[in-house]
């Protein structure tokens, strides 16, 4: 993000057990960056493997590397607490690495915030990847905590340029994590993501927490392509569900419901229970199995679940 010495990225590495990381530092030494080691957060040192930050002119890319995936909240938090000791930025982008991102969307993000001084957190635009220009959300997602489901905004409706924003932001009720840009005071006041839910419902956690004190927004001008589930293995309409999706989908509906709307349990409870008999009906019994091991009580995943699969019934 924008600081004092130009523009700084980091991207957090949890724990990947292939060429990733390496690919990065190899192309970031090519491209004229040195590099530094940097020995912070040596109480985090159960976590962190390594940080090294590569610098040139304008530019500080931070490279960590994790010792173990603790999800995506994890993640991002020690992404925000790397860049705030190393250049503390006034805004922090968060950004899959399933995305792809079109080159004026940033600055039309910091262009909408900074017309709004109660704005924490503002998100963009999300397009499929396949077909191009497929709405998946414009910027954030409705959710309902009786039944616990999520809606994506204008998901369906192919992409002409941008709506109302305003229009927009009165039917969201948070940001998808998959684009969103937050303020330094943001992070601050509210505090990092909470990382009880390793996958799945950190943003809504986020955006609860913060009601009375900021403004959710979004920029439908801002464009950033997503090409939703490939990270945990869930895009494409040859794949089987993800187990892994499936139990943290169940799980964090009822752990956020518990935590913020506890006379609504039961209704989500029950509706996680259709989901479940609607993944048995679809011919997904493995599924059905571990949506119901949630729902009585199993709160940990099966490492295996890890592991991407072939696309097959099960």
């Amino acid at each position: 993000m924008e600081c004092t010495t130009g523009w700084a990225c980091c991207v957090v590495d949890n724990d990947s057990h292939d060429d990733s990381l390496a690919s990065l530092e190899r192309y970031l030494s090519g491209s004229g960056h040195l590099v530094e080691s940097f020995d912070g957060f040596k109480d985090a040192g159960d976590r962190i493997k390594s940080i090294r930050i590569f610098r040139k002119p304008g530019s500080t890319v931070v490279l960590v590397a994790n010792r173990i995936n603790a999800g995506f909240a994890a993640a991002n938090n020690i992404g925000f607490s790397v860049l705030d000791a190393v250049v503390r930025p006034a805004f922090y982008w968060v950004l899959n690495n399933d995305t792809m991102v079109e080159p004026t969307a940033l600055q039309l993000i910091l262009t909408r915030m900074a017309l709004d001084a109660r704005i924490g957190i503002c998100g963009c635009t999300l397009t499929h990847t396949e077909p191009a220009m497929l709405v998946q959300a414009y910027g954030g997602v409705r959710y309902s905590t009786l039944t616990g489901k999520g809606v994506h905004v204008g998901e369906g409706a192919f992409y002409q340029g941008p709506v109302d924003n305003q229009q927009i932001e009165s039917q969201i009720t948070y940001v998808s994590g998959a684009s969103m840009v937050v303020t330094h005071e943001f992070l601050e006041k509210v505090g990092p993501m909470c990382e009880d839910y390793f996958l799945y419902n950190e943003e809504l956690d986020w955006a609860w927490r913060a009601r009375g004190m900021f403004k959710i927004a979004v920029e439908t001008a801002a464009v950033v392509h997503h090409k939703e589930g490939a990270s945990i293995g869930t895009h494409g309409t040859q794949r089987s569900p993800s187990l892994l999706s499936d139990f943290f989908q169940a799980r964090n509906k009822l752990l956020f419901s518990r935590r913020y709307t506890p006379l609504q349990y039961p209704v989500v409870y029950l509706f996680i229970l259709v989901r479940a008999l609607k993944r048995l009906k679809e011919g997904f019994p493995k599924n059905t199995q571990v949506i119901l091991s949630v729902l009585l009580g199993k709160d940990e995943p099966d490492p295996k679940w890890f592991v991407r699969r072939v696309a097959s019934k099960n």
